[in-house]
């Protein structure tokens, strides 16, 4: 519990020095991996003690507080560890042409209507039905149009987006595009984290370019937080007044993430414990490999690893699996020695990343950077992006735009 408020003071006290200078630095190896860690594990956990008055799982609490140590660790000696600190020269290229970015875009957009439409997800979420199960069923037959089409966003829209930053291009306009992107992944996929990914992109970028304000941060993290919870209300297809209160002032966030803990995290570390899941020696992760093979190529190829964790919990709710996130997806694959290497080596690779990311000047290298440094503390998730490999061997041309 200690480690718990701890890792709320740390993220307190950076918001409010950052008030103080009227300018923050979002992605920080000091601010948004432990804000990740306090809404996934320590909120979580002084919720369901204090609040709810539940008992958690002893040894989950451990391993919490021995993967944000070791994860702490890993960062510190990175930062010491460190030559002199570099400075950017402000002239910034491209490996790829802006023409090509574009096209890019189009092909991304097209190649996700037609998912939309094909898999009928378009016309159910426009219609106010319950989409949970359909949007899992329609990747089995439809899942190799998804994945490179919202990469093909993704990927343009960074590297267009930091070349109108640097030409200081309109804030507003370049907002309302990120929203419309959005907006079409979501409604195409019935996926909220792909959809919500563009907007840590924006933030991405904007943090890479601009000084921010914190109180615009606040902003943003209001939107962020009150489109998830209206996603959820849409995708779910529940439209009584009760139900979108709850979501959108984030009640039922609360409840869910707390929820999720309790019944997730903290229970696969249980029924590790008592070997009901066995010591999975990293099948996790080379299960999520395989996430880059078309399913019709291999029509009984495996399901994510939520899954497995989600059958194993003897759960049966539609719409997706259960997570174990990074400290929980440690322990079931090498247990404590796993967690403390494991955490370290996150926390070490996230702000060697983030130095390359924050002093970078070619465009698509920063996507690149700021792509594997978000990813990396989701570990699991990390090794099903595998387009991350790709991105790193697109370097044909150098265009200098400014």
């Amino acid at each position: 519990m200690v480690i718990a408020i701890l890792n709320l003071i740390l993220v307190l006290s950076y918001i409010t020095f950052s008030m103080f200078r009227l300018k923050i630095d979002l992605f920080s190896p000091f601010f948004y991996p432990f804000l990740n860690f306090l809404l996934s594990y320590s909120l979580p956990l002084i919720v369901n003690v204090f609040l709810f008055k539940e008992e958690v799982y002893t040894n989950a609490i451990k391993i919490q507080n021995l993967g944000i140590i070791s994860f702490f660790c890993g960062v510190l000696f990175y930062y010491f560890l460190k030559k002199k600190k570099r400075s950017s020269n402000e002239k910034y290229y491209t490996t790829i042409h802006l023409f090509t970015c574009k096209i890019f875009l189009l092909i991304g957009t097209v190649l996700l209507l037609i998912y939309g439409f094909s898999t009928n997800i378009i016309i159910s979420i426009i219609n106010g039905e319950n989409v949970e199960d359909l949007r899992r069923k329609a990747e089995i037959g439809w899942g190799f149009i998804q994945q490179p089409s919202i990469f093909f966003i993704n990927f343009s829209f960074a590297i267009l987006l930091s070349y109108k930053f640097i030409k200081r291009k309109s804030i507003l306009g370049n907002f309302l595009v990120m929203v419309l992107l959005s907006i079409l992944i979501f409604f195409s996929t019935g996926h909220r984290t792909p959809a919500l990914f563009l907007f840590i992109i924006y933030l991405g970028i904007y943090n890479k370019f601009w000084k921010i304000n914190i109180f615009r941060v606040l902003i943003f993290s209001f939107l962020i937080f009150f489109s998830i919870s209206f996603l959820v209300y849409l995708r779910q297809g529940k439209k009584d007044t009760v139900s979108f209160l709850s979501k959108v002032t984030g009640y039922n966030y609360i409840l869910y993430n707390s929820m999720f803990y309790r019944i997730g995290y903290s229970r696969i570390i249980e029924l590790a414990d008592k070997e009901v899941i066995p010591l999975l020696k990293g099948k996790e992760y080379a299960n999520n490999l395989l996430y880059i093979i078309p399913r019709f190529l291999w029509r009984n190829k495996p399901l994510g690893f939520d899954y497995y964790y989600k059958n194993v919990l003897g759960y049966s709710f539609e719409g997706g699996g259960v997570p174990a996130g990074l400290f929980g997806s440690l322990y079931a694959n090498f247990r404590y020695l796993g967690v403390v290497i494991g955490s370290f080596m996150v926390g070490f690779l996230y702000i060697f990343f983030y130095y390359r990311y924050k002093y970078s000047n070619e465009l698509s290298k920063i996507f690149i950077y700021f792509f594997i440094m978000f990813n990396i503390t989701s570990i699991s998730l990390f090794f099903s992006n595998i387009e991350i490999i790709i991105l790193l061997y697109i370097t044909k041309y150098e265009n200098i735009i400014n």
